[in-house]
C-alpha cells in the first residue's frame, strides 16, 4: 500500500506526455497552415513577376528594333555624307557650264 499512495498524488505521465505530443501536434498543424499559405503566396508572387519579366523582355524588344532602325538610317546617311557636303561644289560647277554668260 505504501507504494500506491506515493504514487497516487502524481500525475500520470504517460496521461502528461500524451497531452504534450497533442500540444506539439496542434502547434505543428498550426505552422504547417501557415507554411501551405505564404507559400501560396510566394507563388503568386512569382507568376507576377515572371508577367513583369515578359513585359520587360517584350519592351526591350521594341526598344533593341527601334535602335537597329536608327543604326542603319544612320548607316545610309554616312554613305551619303561625302555627296552631300560636295553638294555645293558641284551644284556651283553645274552652273558655270550651264550658265551662257560668265559671271565676273
Amino acid at each position: 500500500m505504501i507504494y500506491d499512495k506515493r504514487y497516487m498524488n502524481k500525475k500520470d505521465p504517460y496521461k502528461e506526455l500524451s497531452n504534450g505530443l497533442n500540444e506539439t501536434d496542434s502547434k505543428v498543424d498550426k505552422l504547417t497552415d501557415r507554411v501551405d499559405t505564404l507559400s501560396h503566396r510566394v507563388d503568386k508572387l512569382l507568376n507576377k513577376l515572371d508577367e513583369f519579366k515578359n513585359k520587360v523582355y517584350e519592351l526591350f524588344d521594341k526598344v533593341m528594333g527601334e535602335l537597329k532602325a536608327i543604326r542603319e538610317e544612320q548607316t545610309i546617311i554616312v554613305g551619303y555624307k561625302d555627296q552631300i557636303e560636295d553638294h555645293e561644289t558641284r551644284i556651283g560647277k553645274l552652273e558655270e557650264v550651264l550658265s551662257p554668260h560668265p559671271t565676273s
